[in-house]
């Protein structure tokens, strides 16, 4: 008989023995609730041990996006003196400790995008960092790179997606359509950095290709029969989770179970950064002071942090079994070369926290 509580972990439900799970110190081995595939038994609150099954962890993909505030201290033309040489060491300098920053989410992600990499700056990371099992991919347009473990995962092909409104284009998003090999399946990765408001307002403009990515995302090919798609979409919206361009352009919301239930499917996007908005630790603690957001912004607001860097999934990884979203697993990563807990602010002239986040399979039966 299972006499542990029951625990609503997000994307399925748990029963752990009284004794508590995985005691006997064999393959991980989770229990979730078939019957929350309809909204209506997930509404009636009623788990009892019968209606459970056993579902195994059969493997994992780990997925990372960082904006390398690159921008903020890149050399200005190719002028000369004093000034133009400090530049150019303080570029190096900030370089250097940025491949550690990415070093180090290589060694934990399968996948890392980033943002902000010149050219040349993309081809130094490749060298400094690349490895036998690495490949690494760009968006020149938008100055996007991406790291992939082919050991886990191989590139199918990528797409780049504009968006023309009167004179000016915009990039739309990065498709990178992934082959995963444990558990084999697709997964469409779409990489954004949308426009800032800096020199202009471009709400506007961010919620047109808000719209426009939903129909791109919607429109992805069917997988084949009886499988769910697999979307995630990630990076720098330069919007919070409650902005237009997300909420009403994009459809991403933060209830899951209108997500799941939505007819048709796909009518909407889960934005799991809805939980990482503001403080994280509940005063009073004598804990380090952590993040209130994803990046730094100091000036005269109320606040000097903003939700901007987020990750936004399809319905289908938030299924019981198959691929599905690790939603424990989301962070910002409060790295030492990026962030100071004794202030509380971003350091090194970088402005953005990486974001890292897992999806995880899972196959039902004993």
């Amino acid at each position: 008989m299972w006499g542990g509580p029951f625990v609503d972990t997000g994307a399925s439900a748990q029963y752990a023995p009284a004794g508590g799970a995985d005691t006997d110190g064999g393959a991980r081995e989770l229990w979730t609730g078939a019957p929350f595939a309809s909204p209506e038994r997930w509404r009636s609150c009623r788990v009892w041990p019968d209606l459970l099954v056993p579902t195994q962890e059969t493997g994992r993909f780990r997925f990372a996006w960082w904006n390398t505030s690159f921008n903020r201290s890149r050399p200005k033309g190719n002028g000369t003196g004093p000034k133009a040489t400090k530049a150019i060491a303080d570029h190096k300098e900030r370089t250097e400790l940025a491949e550690n920053v990415i070093r180090e989410l290589l060694q934990t992600a399968d996948c890392v995008a980033l943002g902000e990499v010149e050219a040349d700056e993309h081809l130094g990371l490749e060298q400094a960092l690349g490895g036998a099992a690495l490949s690494w991919y760009r968006d020149d347009s938008r100055g996007l790179s991406l790291a992939i473990n082919t050991s886990v995962a191989t590139l199918v092909s990528d797409l780049r997606h504009r968006t023309r409104e009167g004179t000016r284009n915009f990039h739309t998003a990065w498709q990178a359509s992934l082959w995963l090999i444990h558990a084999p399946a697709q997964l469409d990765l779409y990489v954004v950095h949308w426009p800032s408001d800096v020199g202009a307002p471009a709400g506007a403009h961010r919620r047109t290709l808000g719209q426009n990515l939903r129909h791109i995302v919607a429109d992805c090919p069917a997988p084949p029969s009886g499988t769910r798609g697999h979307q995630i979409v990630l990076g720098d919206f330069n919007e919070e989770p409650f902005d237009e361009g997300l909420a009403q352009g994009l459809l991403a919301g933060r209830d899951r179970y209108r997500v799941r239930s939505a007819d048709p499917p796909g009518a909407f996007l889960y934005n799991p950064c809805w939980r990482m908005l503001g403080e994280q630790r509940p005063w009073p603690t004598t804990a380090p002071i952590a993040p209130a957001g994803s990046a730094y912004h100091p000036g005269s607001g109320s606040s000097r942090w903003r939700t901007i860097d987020q990750v936004v999934l399809s319905g289908g990884l938030l299924g019981d079994d198959g691929w599905v979203l690790d939603e424990k697993a989301l962070q910002y990563v409060e790295h030492k070369d990026i962030f100071d807990p004794a202030a509380g602010t971003l350091v090194n002239r970088f402005d953005h926290l990486p974001l890292i986040g897992s999806l995880v399979h899972l196959k039902q039966g004993p």
